[in-house]
């Protein structure tokens, strides 16, 4: 069986960030709905082809799902099988099934956040180079924990999303100082992961839609200054308009 490595979750992942785009831009009336609803299920079927794909070879002879858990290059791209499923779940299925949608939604943000928790004792406790961090270790808790919010408060449950919000923020300062420390002090990061440094700016964008989602679009609690109609896209920075 052809080898799949955790990375290619990835491509679900930015799917749901592009059907986000293109709902915003949707209810902003600049474009059809049915083009980000397609694109969700796109992402859907994806993510399903891809986890089926991925555990066909992981839990067959020739692979190892122990050793990607434990990979300290690959490792933290696992955590995308969790929170592509969560966003799926709140923006693609809680608009049709609520109940559903809530109940799918908070079983991925335990799990996403059961997987930050060991992810982080395998940090502490595993034989991790410091040359090896690269910025896709901010994947299992700070991109969990900020997309955790934003869908906990797209099924309505606010306190949850700042519980994750508070969560995702803080493991973003710890990281962030260790990853900076990574890139200014160390060796280059090897060609194939110079596109992680994307993944560097990424936190700030997402926790201000996670923070618009938390509190109706409003840049602080009651203010009339509002972001674009939805903060359901995960992959641009909102425009903002008083």
């Amino acid at each position: 069986m052809v080898r799949i490595p955790p990375n290619t979750f990835g491509a679900a992942f930015g799917l749901c960030g592009l059907a986000g785009t293109w709902s915003v831009a949707a209810e902003a009336g600049l474009a059809p709905a049915w083009i980000g609803q397609a694109l969700l299920a796109v992402a859907a079927v994806t993510w399903l082809a891809v986890l089926a794909g991925y555990l066909g070879w992981a839990l067959g002879p020739a692979g190892s799902l122990r050793a990607d858990l434990t990979h300290p290059v690959l490792s933290p791209f696992l955590s995308l099988a969790l929170i592509t499923p969560m966003i799926l779940a709140s923006a693609g299925l809680a608009p049709l099934a609520p109940t559903a949608g809530a109940v799918l939604t908070d079983l991925f943000i335990v799990l996403t956040v059961l997987h930050g928790a060991w992810f982080t004792g395998q940090m502490i406790y595993g034989e991790y180079a410091l040359d090896q961090v690269h910025p896709g270790y901010f994947l299992p808790t700070v991109a969990g924990g900020l997309v955790a919010a934003t869908s906990a408060a797209e099924v309505g449950q606010p306190a949850l999303g700042r519980v994750m919000l508070g969560y995702g923020t803080v493991c973003w300062l710890v990281l962030g100082s260790i990853i900076l420390a990574r890139l200014f002090f160390r060796p280059a990061l090897p060609a194939a992961l110079a596109p992680t440094l994307a993944i560097e700016v990424a936190p700030a964008a997402v926790a201000s839609l996670a923070w618009f989602a938390l509190h109706g679009g409003a840049v602080r609690p009651g203010s009339r200054c509002t972001a674009a109609p939805s903060t359901r896209s995960r992959s641009s920075w909102p425009a903002t308009a008083c």
